[in-house]
């Protein structure tokens, strides 16, 4: 089962300076679906009809909109894991970091890309990260066979549990019905009139 294209795109969430812009040139020319957004509300709607994988400055990001990812992540579905590449801010490790390598936690497949990054860098991340959002879409597709699948011999299994009960009900209106055709054809082969009075009085 092939992927429609839109579930491969790659958002690029970069509201300052000319990064969104470069890096969808760049994805685009190494064949790669790209969007630049310039807030991460608008990559939050986008994502509802389907994406490959994120790429957010990480300037962009506020504490209350990683709250909000978080939630919105935490709503997937059991299939999907979507990644999210952040681009950080290159320098020194301070309690700040510490404090935003907590918060960010939240939001699952996460993956940091410290800038500058390499072009090659940021293209084989991409590259791994649709890999794995391709595998994600095969399980999707493959549970929703299986569903399909059980439906189907749900269904089978009650048309069957249906004919069992209709060949019962027959065998059992049968059997009397057969005594009935029997006793009448005694009567007609009755040569006496009490016999066949009889016969016919039990039919």
């Amino acid at each position: 089962m092939t992927t429609p294209e839109n579930e491969l795109r790659v958002f690029v969430v970069a509201p300052t300076g000319r990064d969104g812009l470069l890096i969808c040139n760049l994805l685009a020319g190494n064949s790669i679906s790209c969007a630049s957004l310039s807030t991460s509300e608008m990559a939050r709607m986008e994502l509802k009809a389907g994406a490959g994988a994120v790429i957010m400055a990480e300037e962009g990001l506020t504490l209350a909109e990683i709250g909000q990812w978080a939630e919105q992540i935490s709503e997937q579905p059991s299939w999907s894991d979507l990644p999210l590449l952040l681009l950080t801010v290159a320098g020194a490790f301070s309690a700040n970091n510490l404090k935003n390598a907590l918060v960010r936690q939240s939001l699952g497949n996460l993956v940091l890309l410290e800038r500058p990054v390499r072009p090659e860098t940021l293209i084989s991340t991409v590259q791994a990260a649709l890999r794995s959002r391709r595998r994600q879409y095969q399980v999707r597709d493959l549970m929703a066979e299986r569903h399909v699948a059980e439906e189907a011999l749900r269904k089978a299994e009650k048309l069957a549990v249906a004919a069992r009960l209709a060949a019962s009900f027959s065998h059992e209106i049968n059997n009397p019905l057969e005594s009935v055709t029997n006793l009448l054809y005694l009567v007609g082969g009755s040569s006496s009139l009490n016999e066949s009075r009889k016969y016919a009085e039990i039919a």
